[in-house]
């Protein structure tokens, strides 16, 4: 018998695509990233947040694959002041 895979729904393939990235940080709670769009949203401890689009989809996804990357360090390199 053959099994048959099923096509990947273009919903589950954005819900990869979106993510909230929280680590151990000093400075920021939380990124929530849109690699599809490149857009990202930064919330910081002091509860402001800021959004930023045209950033790097590798970035982006670097971030999201290597748990070991600082939250802040990632953002200084990373997005415009």
């Amino acid at each position: 018998m053959c099994m048959v895979e099923e096509p990947t729904s273009s919903l589950s393939i954005l819900l990869h695509l979106m993510s909230v990235i929280t680590r151990e940080s000093n400075a920021i709670d939380a990124i929530y990233t849109d690699t599809l769009f490149g857009h990202c949203s930064v919330l910081f401890k002091n509860g402001s947040c800021y959004h930023y689009k045209n950033v790097s989809r590798r970035a982006l996804l670097n971030l999201k694959i290597q748990p070991n990357i600082s939250l802040g360090s990632w953002a200084n390199y990373n997005l415009p002041l």
